[in-house]
């Protein structure tokens, strides 16, 4: 027991303490009728400061509600937020001045604050009625200041003056000049609920925030519930935790920017509106201009490529004619050429076969020699084997009958020397005899018995292979009734679970059967399927009608497809006749043509004509004039060059006429050089004659006349005089007179420079003149070409088409197209219907179809379970017959293993008999072998031992009537050798035992050594012979397969060819290789004369195929070209290749240039088709801009002619909204990057609500360190969050355009952050944004976690509370660590009755060490008085307060007062203490009192 005297050790000693905690409480003047505080003094304080616990001990209905809320109102003084919705006004009676103060110490800081607030009623202090009693009718103020030595407390507040209470004006200028007086105290004063929470957040560690959670868990009985029930989802769990945790600051400043940004956003629509206009629009109107361009560009290459092919065509086939001409000839030769290499190819590949037919006939005689050789061979061996066989065994013949010679030599002796011993030596042969013949019938016999033995053997292996198979098949067989069985029993339980979890699910009753079942659900399945058909075929009839209808809006379309084209192919059409008009129209030459613009195509055409002589005459005029120019350039370049070439140059010229001319002629120095033959002269001789070095010497001198007569008339332009002469008939040193000579007169301009100066200018200006003239009149003639070029595609292509038609045409294709789309309108508004219609019957068809796939499921799930249950029962019945399986294939098995064990039981007697067998008959062989005995008699039956007895008692009888006669002894070796002898020739034949005895009568056998060497001749005989047979045979073969190989191959022919009647036929084999020599000559011959007449042939059928080729590839390549022809000059030189690469080079230029001015006149249309419909976009409907309307309306030539200037004009436009809208942006994305880090600084608060809601450790394995929450995500890349954040300020904007005083509520606030928190994580397609899991608190310490939505279905009151405690005490902690101004306590958490619903232990204990461990100060209000919750708050850091509630009847009012208070788990009742210290070192006794009874 715990009393004054008695102190039990602490409780919670391992605790820490908070760091900021409540120390005291003062109420005075407040409360209601029932439960008045006046006063009300509270101390919390322990022996080491203030307490960690607090229990406030009261009965129910007592007050304790009402005090929570007024502690609670000081913090959080907003009237909205006060606990259970209570009004304050009810709290402060008429004539009150009431006063709400509270001491807090904070351990972190090393002070203590006392925090107040004082109240009044306004109007003279009297209470109003209920509806009025709104705190903006009381005065209120509050107040705080620190606390401590030298420092003003709660007992010098001026609560009363003069014995009376002191009014809230005077209170609260007391308050100040107490402040006032005190400013270490930093006290200060406020009358603003902003300014208070401020001052608060600013001045202490006590947490506005964090106290209204704890006044929403305050609410009623049921508030931790109230709390959180916004835990229903993952998201509302986050979004809690944000509004928490955000700093309303930070996130106020935000919305402030947000607010400018949206003034200015508003304009963001038309802005983009604008840039996308001209971003769509710009390059559409500037790609009219270009096309415009381009389609005169490529018209005009056109008309180049055109004349080009033309001319490239007509030389193709010029040049056809000429090797068509050519090649009749060529191919005659070609024919004569083939039928010789014909001959000779036959001729020479009948050489090949008469080859391989000699060739083949040589095998056939190899083969034949062969096979004789093998069969010569064969014998011969077989010959030489039995010789050598006769030869080895005449040594065994000869020891027999050396042997037999010796015993008839000892036989004889005996005889002669004991003659009366014949009768008994009769009876021992006999003897020997019987018994010799005895034991070969015992040997056949023991030797058939080990033969039966071992059959025996075999047949009883057989039989035992067989019961070993029989014991395998029974162990399986019971091996797979086993399984069977198990697979039974595993079905049977499969079946009963199946049919328990189908009750369970609710688709099938306990008693019902599951086919009963199935024929349920298959009956709804077909009702709902019914209606489900019903309403599907109602809208598939209304489909019908929407198809159909589609089906005529899409003919509509399509034919307005068709007739859009067709009216814009004729306007294309007859803009296209307007445009070529007026680009021929353009044209100078052919205005200058037409005498002015041309009006029609048929004046083109004459322009064609015109054109196309003029064209003719200027190119004949451009030839004259550069053959006049060329002609003066020569004669000009003559005169430019005179005086600077070498006179050896004009002798050469002189030369060249001369030799051209035919008159034999060299030059003087060559002439010395040839006639002075001493080379010492030829100087002297130069220098005597100079005229002959220097100049012609013509060699005959009768054709000297005509030689000068050449010169005189082809006139040589030379520099220098040049001598021509005949030759000197002397080369003497001496002056000739005989030399007739002619002088080369050098060109005027190199003796008359005046002349040669007036000539120059001339050719000059002639040269010059020609020339431009000649130019001049090649571009007229191109002007001329071009303009006919033009004009005659004009003409070509309009011809046919007066303009009057086409216009006529395209008018008629518009008022088509007008009419369609009247009939695609009305179109359109019955499928709108019919879509209608449709819909609502598809869903109708798909909720009955819903129905009708649940009533299938359920239904196929009944099949299968009767089918599971139809086959357990079936495998069930099966489960007697498979018992009786089970128990044959033991009994099987046991039967086989017995035969297994007998059949090895009688092979092992029969193995040991057939062994035993085989020793008595080995034995019986030696004991036979040792009597002796040549011939055995008849086997005489009986016993053997009788046998061997009546042998053994002659043998011993004979031998006592031999002992001491040596005749007896050697007649006994003779008989032993004999029998050793006849053993020796059992290993041979009787033929070759015959032979043997012939050799042994040779005289090759009469002595050893001869024998020795007649032996091994044998032997070395036989191994030749066999030999020499392997050898014939490996010839056979050979000769054979190269048979084989020389045979024909195909056509099962016998021969190759018949040598019959031939110079090729052999007379015997050994002619072949003669007649092959001949045959081999022959062929090089013929190989020589067939090579030649291919070469032939060949070069024939090359030249002929090259013409032909040559000539089909120019014909092809020649009707490329589908234009018209332009004659040409001379025929195409160049190869096949060259002239197919450059027409279709030209084709392909052809095709190119027309494709590219279809396509630039197509691009062109279609430009200003897309240009205008871009302009004519839904999209822009909401766009004001001149521009637009602009190009909406403009003609299409119009546009075309406008492009450049309104290009230009949008461009403009458009850069400046881009500007706006880039300064937008930025905008936007200093708010994106603000919010980036908002976001940032909640997703790791969110990470330290989870940290920080561990439990601590003394919960137990399960529970300690086991987070009370568990938040987890997935963080976004920043460039996905950046963007979804760049949406959401969007949004945010516009909804602050539309209601901008949206931004000043918190809550709206916090709900945009949380929002903006979730964008910033991956979305994942299962988990979602955030996976959380709720601690479950669990009395026997166990943890379990659930998602939050399971709490209200799962989590019991006491459960709730807990979580409640918990998730403030982690939210506390997160708050004390990131409150502006720096880290400060988590403060007090103040709770109204929590043990009615969790008065178990382990919660209480879980809450505490939580709350300890996190630095919260734990105050619990308790009407309850159970022991388990007063332990609870008895021992170390811990207070109890008992308070009572006294009734005063004489003013109808109630009061609460101290009862008595537990202190570190020492009671201490009120009327002892009597006001002194509890925990006082000191002890005493107010009163005593005893009694002594009797």
């Amino acid at each position: 027991m715990t009393d004054l005297f008695t102190v039990d050790p602490p409780k919670n000693s391992d605790l820490p303490v908070p760091p900021l905690r409540l120390r005291r409480v003062k109420l005075m003047g407040v409360g209601p009728d029932r439960a008045r505080f006046d006063p009300l003094d509270l101390d919390f304080t322990t022996r080491d400061g203030a307490a960690s616990r607090v229990l406030l001990s009261l009965t129910n209905t007592g007050g304790k509600s009402t005090l929570i809320t007024l502690l609670c109102s000081l913090v959080v003084p907003a009237a909205r937020e006060q606990v259970g919705g209570k009004i304050l006004g009810d709290y402060v009676l008429t004539g009150d001045t009431s006063h709400i103060v509270c001491e807090w110490e904070d351990a972190q800081s090393g002070t203590r604050v006392v925090t107040g607030a004082v109240m009044e009623w306004k109007d003279g202090r009297r209470q109003p009625g209920h509806r009025m009693r709104s705190t903006s009718n009381m005065h209120r103020v509050w107040y705080l200041f620190r606390t401590g030595a030298g420092l003003p407390g709660i007992d010098e507040l001026p609560f009363v003056t003069a014995g009376k209470r002191t009014t809230y004006k005077d209170f609260r200028g007391a308050v100040g000049d107490l402040i006032g007086s005190h400013p270490k105290a930093r006290g200060l004063l406020v009358d603003k609920q902003k300014e208070w929470t401020r001052a608060l957040e600013d001045n202490t560690s006590v947490d506005p925030t964090l106290f209204g959670y704890q006044m929403r868990m305050n609410d009623s009985e049921t508030g931790a519930e109230s709390l959180l029930s916004s835990f229903n989802s993952p998201d509302n769990v986050v979004r809690f935790f944000v509004a928490a945790l955000n700093d309303e600051r930070d996130l106020e400043a935000f919305t402030g920017k947000l607010e400018a940004y949206a003034q200015l956003a508003s304009t963001r629509p038309g802005l983009e509106l604008l840039t996308g206009f001209g971003a769509a629009i710009v390059p559409r109107v500037e790609l009219v201009a270009q096309r415009s361009e381009r389609a005169v560009e490529a018209a005009a290459k056109a008309r180049k490529v055109l004349f080009e092919g033309g001319e490239l065509a007509s030389a193709l086939e010029m040049r056809i004619e000429q090797d068509q001409r050519d090649l009749v000839g060529w191919e005659a030769a070609a024919v004569a050429a083939a039928q010789e290499a014909n001959k000779a190819r036959y001729e020479y590949r009948q050489i090949s076969d008469i080859r391989l037919q000699l060739q083949l006939e040589e095998a056939r005689a190899r083969v034949a020699t062969a096979q004789e050789a093998v069969v010569l061979a064969t014998t011969a061996a077989t010959k030489r084997t039995a010789e050598f066989e006769a030869w080895a065994a005449v040594d065994a013949v000869l020891e027999l009958q050396i042997a037999r010679v010796r015993l008839g030599e000892a036989q004889a002796a005996y005889a002669a020397a004991e003659a009366g011993l014949a009768p008994l030596r009769e009876r021992r042969v006999t003897a020997a005899a019987n018994l010799a013949g005895r034991l070969d019938a015992l040997i056949d016999e023991m030797l058939q018995t080990a033969d039966t033995a071992d059959q025996l053997v075999v047949d009883t292996e057989q039989d035992e292979r067989k019961a070993q198979e029989a014991h395998t098949k029974a162990l399986m067989d019971g091996r797979d009734v086993a399984r069977q069985l198990e697979v039974i029993a595993d079905l049977v339980d499969e079946a009963d679970q199946a049919r328990a979890s189908a009750v369970n699910d609710g688709w099938l009753t306990t008693s019902e059967r599951p086919d009963a079942c199935v024929r349920r659900w298959r009956e709804t399945s077909q009702a709902a399927t019914a209606n489900a058909e019903e309403a599907k075929q109602r809208a598939e009839d209304s489909e019908q009608t929407f198809d159909r209808l589609s089906a005529d809006i899409n003919a509509v379309d399509t034919e307005l497809i068709t007739l859009r084209r067709a009216a814009e192919q004729h306007g294309k059409t007859l803009a296209d006749h307007d445009c070529d008009l007026s680009a021929a129209a353009a044209d100078e030459t052919v205005r200058e043509l037409v005498g002015g613009d041309p009006e029609d195509v048929p004046a083109l055409a004459r322009v064609v004509e015109l054109a196309t002589n003029l064209a003719h005459q200027a190119d004949a005029r451009a030839a004259e004039k550069q053959t006049e120019a060329k002609s003066a350039q020569e004669e000009l370049n003559h005169l430019t060059d005179t005086g600077i070439a070498s006179a050896g140059l004009d002798v050469l010229v002189v030369l060249d006429i001369l030799n051209r001319s035919g008159i034999g002629a060299v030059t003087g120095l060559n002439w010395i050089e040839r006639n002075i033959t001493d080379p010492g002269h030829r100087e002297p001789f130069i220098s005597r004659h100079p005229e002959l070095a220097g100049g012609v010497i013509v060699i005959d001198p009768s054709r000297f006349t005509e030689a000068v007569r050449h010169l005189t008339h082809d006139s040589p332009r030379t520099r220098t005089p040049v001598v021509v002469s005949t030759a000197p008939s002397t080369t003497t040193l001496a002056v000739v007179h005989d030399i007739a000579h002619h002088v080369v007169v050098p060109h005027r301009a190199t003796w008359d420079r005046e002349w040669a100066r007036e000539v120059k200018a001339e050719l000059e200006h002639t040269v010059a003149e020609s020339t431009e003239a000649a130019a001049q009149a090649h571009r007229t003639a191109r002007r001329y070409r071009d303009a006919a070029a033009l004009c005659g595609n004009v003409v070509q292509r309009w011809k046919d088409h007066p303009r009057e038609d086409l216009a006529r045409a395209e008018q008629d294709a518009l008022g088509r197209v007008r009419e369609a789309e009247g009939r695609r309108q009305e179109l359109s508004t019955r499928q709108k219907s019919a879509r209608e219609t449709a819909a609502g019957a598809r869903q109708e068809h798909q909720a009955e179809l819903r129905n009708a796939v649940l009533a299938d499921k359920h239904a196929a799930a009944a099949e299968r379970l009767a089918h599971l249950v139809e086959k357990a029962e079936f495998q069930a019945a099966r489960r007697p017959g498979l018992e009786a399986s089970r128990a044959r294939a033991a009994r099987d098995l046991d039967a086989a293993e017995g035969r297994v064990r007998n059949a090895r039981a009688v092979i092992g007697t029969a193995m040991r008999r057939a062994a035993q067998s085989r020793s008595a008959a080995e034995a019986h062989g030696r004991e036979r072998n040792e009597l002796g005995v040549d011939h055995a008699a008849a086997d005489p039956g009986g016993n053997l031992e009788v046998l061997r007895a009546t042998w053994t008692a002659v043998r011993d009888e004979l031998a006592l009537a031999e002992a001491g006669m040596a005749e007896a002894g050697a007649l006994q070796r003779a008989e032993v050798e004999l029998g050793r002898a006849r053993q020796r020739t059992t290993k041979y034949g009787a033929a070759t035992l015959l032979h043997a005895e012939e050799l042994a009568r040779t005289g090759e056998a009469a002595s050893p050594l001869l024998l020795a060497a007649a032996q091994q001749r044998a032997r070395r005989d036989a191994e030749d012979a066999e030999k020499t047979r392997l050898n014939a045979e490996v010839q056979a073969e050979r000769a054979q397969k190269d048979l084989v190989d020389a045979q024909p191959t195909a056509g099962g022919h016998q021969n190759y060819v018949d040598l019959r009647d031939t110079p090729w036929a052999p007379e015997s084999p050994a002619d072949i290789p003669q007649l092959l020599e001949k045959l081999e000559a022959r062929n090089l011959e013929l190989k020589e004369r067939r090579d030649h007449a291919d070469a032939i042939e060949s070069e024939a059928n090359e030249l002929v195929t090259a013409v032909r080729s040559d000539v089909e590839a120019l014909g092809d390549t020649s009707r490329l070209w589908a234009g018209d022809r332009v004659p040409a000059t001379q025929p195409f030189a160049g190869s096949k290749q060259a002239a197919r690469t450059r027409m279709l080079s030209l084709v392909e230029e052809r095709q190119r240039a027309e494709a590219l001015e279809r396509t630039e006149r197509e691009k062109l249309n279609t430009a200003v088709s897309e240009a205008k419909t871009t302009a004519a976009s839904k999209e822009w409907n909401d766009l004001e801009s001149p521009v637009l309307i602009r190009v909406q309306s403009l003609p299409d030539a119009d546009l075309a002619a406008e492009a450049q200037v309104l290009a230009q004009r949008i461009r403009s436009m458009t850069e400046s909204a881009a500007a706006d809208l880039r300064e937008l942006d930025e905008h936007r994305s200093i708010l994106r990057d603000g919010l980036l880090s908002l976001c940032r600084d909640q997703r790791r608060l969110l990470r330290e609500v989870s940290r920080s809601s561990k439990l601590p450790a003394g919960l137990g394995v399960d529970l300690s360190d086991a987070p009370a929450i568990k938040i987890r995500f997935e963080e976004a890349p920043d460039d996905e969050a950046s963007a979804r954040l760049a949406n959401r300020v969007d949004s945010w904007s516009l909804e602050l355009a539309a209601n901008p005083r949206k931004a000043k509520s918190s809550e709206v606030r916090a709900r945009w952050l949380a929002d903006a928190v979730r964008d910033t994580v991956v979305d994942r397609s299962r988990a979602g944004a955030w996976s959380i899991e709720i601690l479950k608190p669990r009395i026997d310490g166990k943890s379990e976690y659930c998602p939050p939505d399971r709490i209200p279905h799962e989590f019991s009151g006491g459960q709730v509370l807990t979580l409640a405690v918990l998730v403030y005490c982690a939210l506390s902690q997160v708050r004390s660590a990131h409150r502006s101004g720096g880290s400060r306590p988590a403060g007090t958490l103040i709770l109204d009755n929590p043990f009615g619903a969790a008065s178990a232990e382990t919660l209480i204990a879980m809450q505490h060490r939580l709350a300890a461990h996190t630095g919260v100060q734990l105050v619990c209000a308790t009407g309850l008085h159970d022991p388990a919750v007063d332990e609870a708050f008895t021992g170390s850091g811990s207070v109890i307060v008992k308070l009572r509630n006294d009734g005063d009847q004489r003013r109808n009012l109630s009061f609460l007062r101290l009862r008595a208070s537990v202190v570190d788990g020492v009671d201490v009742p009120g009327a002892i203490t009597g006001g002194r210290d509890p925990s006082s070192s000191q002890n005493w006794v107010t009163t005593t009192r005893y009694e002594v009874r009797g």
